[in-house]
């Protein structure tokens, strides 16, 4: 099995495709590190460990709350919410949702996500083809 240069880890590691004859070159950094180095889903299961299922997904409620709060601010005219603060609410989102992908399944919600895109997709041809 191939391990990243960077965090030790066995993700997928990527691959670069020269331009013209199309041969790749393995790349020394896998999806789960990203080239930082640091294993983002082993992050996430060591604090599932630590904390427990029910805590991280209250967590995840109240992570989701405050990202809540700010979009609606900044949706009222930035009126006590800045930039920073939305970015920093979806970055803890997004921490939170990949612990729940953990908890409830990655191939399932990744499954749903798929159907939903699908889903999506036509309703955007749909409002294209409609203006």
């Amino acid at each position: 099995m191939l391990k990243c240069n960077k965090c030790n880890g066995s993700g997928i590691i990527y691959y670069k495709y020269q331009d013209g004859d199309h041969e790749h070159e393995l790349d020394d950094v896998c999806d789960e590190c990203e080239g930082t180095g640091v294993c983002n889903k082993s992050i996430y299961q060591r604090a599932l460990n630590l904390w427990g299922e029910q805590a991280q997904i209250g967590m995840a409620i109240e992570e989701l709350s405050e990202l809540i709060v700010k979009l609606a601010k900044w949706g009222r005219n930035h009126n006590g919410s800045t930039i920073g603060d939305v970015v920093s609410e979806i970055a803890d989102v997004e921490i939170m949702m990949a612990q729940m992908r953990l908890i409830y399944g990655d191939d399932l919600v990744e499954m749903a996500k798929r159907k939903k895109l699908v889903r999506l997709e036509e309703r955007v041809k749909y409002g294209e083809g409609s203006t």
